[in-house]
């Protein structure tokens, strides 16, 4: 999540000259192809953002790593522990809008691919009113993401 904040932060304030480490570089809010030079230079940042960035308060994001996550609806209860999200590194901006006035954002992120493994715990499932209940690893390769986003639309 803090990474999609820093994308919305870093758009406007490219544009208003805020400053920012070294390896972000501006446009100019003039250019006639703001939109353009806005997505090339977040598709420069973000192999540097998946590194982390301490001043920025940026974790490290490729794995990001949560030690647990619960779920629960009605009796179904679902636990995932030492969880695990990688590939960030591989993700690019294909299209943003950038409206000045508004100050409304839209990009689109794409990955050829997002892992995601954890260990599981599920119980009272039921599936075709059976109960069902277990443990293991789990893993799942998201293939193919195509995500857009609209901030302050």
């Amino acid at each position: 999540m803090q990474f999609l904040v820093f994308l919305y932060f870093y758009f406007v304030a490219n544009v208003v000259a805020l400053d920012f480490p070294s390896y972000v570089k501006k446009c100019s809010a003039k250019d006639p192809e703001l939109n353009k030079c806005l997505r090339n230079r977040a598709n420069e940042v973000i192999p540097h953002l998946v590194k982390g960035d301490r001043i920025l308060g940026i974790p490290v994001l490729s794995p990001v790593k949560i030690p647990k996550l619960d779920f629960q609806d009605g009796g179904f209860k679902l636990s995932l522990t030492d969880v695990h999200f990688d590939n960030f590194k591989d993700f690019t901006l294909s299209d943003v809008i950038f409206d000045l006035q508004g100050s409304n954002i839209q990009y689109t992120l794409n990955s050829k691919y997002l892992n995601f493994t954890s260990n599981y715990a599920l119980n009272n499932a039921q599936i075709m009113r059976r109960n069902v209940f277990g443990r293991g690893r789990f893993r799942m390769v998201l293939g193919m993401l195509l995500q857009t986003f609209c901030l302050n639309c």
